[in-house]
């Protein structure tokens, strides 16, 4: 129940990053960073096994896609299209 909260609050500052705020971008990746680091369950299978006790489980592509996100919104800057106004 925990990761799904945390998912959609995730979403949620995707949508605020895209529409008002370079502070919602900003909340973006630091969550997604957070959610890499957590332990969240459930986990999923592990995709790639950095150590024995330490991997990449389907889980954190969620963590990576937001961070990719956020990072693209702090770029691009809110409420702005590519063609520039």
């Amino acid at each position: 129940m925990t990761a799904l909260l945390f998912a959609t609050a995730m979403v949620a500052l995707a949508v605020v990053g895209a529409v008002w705020s370079r502070l919602g971008s900003l909340l973006l990746v630091v969550a997604s960073a957070g959610w890499i680091v957590a332990d969240v369950r459930p986990e999923g299978p592990v995709l790639w096994s950095i150590t024995d006790s330490h991997g990449v489980v389907l889980a954190d592509l969620w963590g990576v896609l937001c961070l990719l996100v956020g990072g693209a919104l702090l770029v691009r800057g809110p409420g702005r299209s590519r063609r520039g106004r």
